[in-house]
């Protein structure tokens, strides 16, 4: 099950389509928070203020994003300052 770092959810756990205005998370603070609440407590914040259930094995980062580089570095520092494993899938 892959998460997304810097995209925001509906409340059925979906991805906010693209073509809305708040469906990305530009903010690598908020990503990261984002992250963390998936982990810690298996939950997502929807676009509705509503804690939603979410599984995560691996997440993803947009290499699209303006800052994308930069914001990988900070959440890989981030998770490991946490405590948390970060393991290569492989497919």
């Amino acid at each position: 099950n892959e998460v997304f770092a810097d995209r925001t959810y509906q409340p059925d756990a979906s991805l906010t389509p693209r073509n809305q205005t708040n469906s990305l998370i530009t903010d690598s603070s908020l990503a990261i928070q984002q992250v963390m609440q998936i982990i810690n407590d298996k939950t997502v914040t929807a676009t509705n203020g509503l804690s939603v259930s979410i599984k995560a094995d691996s997440v993803c980062i947009h290499g699209d994003g303006r800052h994308a580089i930069e914001f990988a570095k900070t959440l890989h520092n981030s998770l490991q300052n946490a405590g948390i494993i970060i393991q290569k899938i492989n497919y």
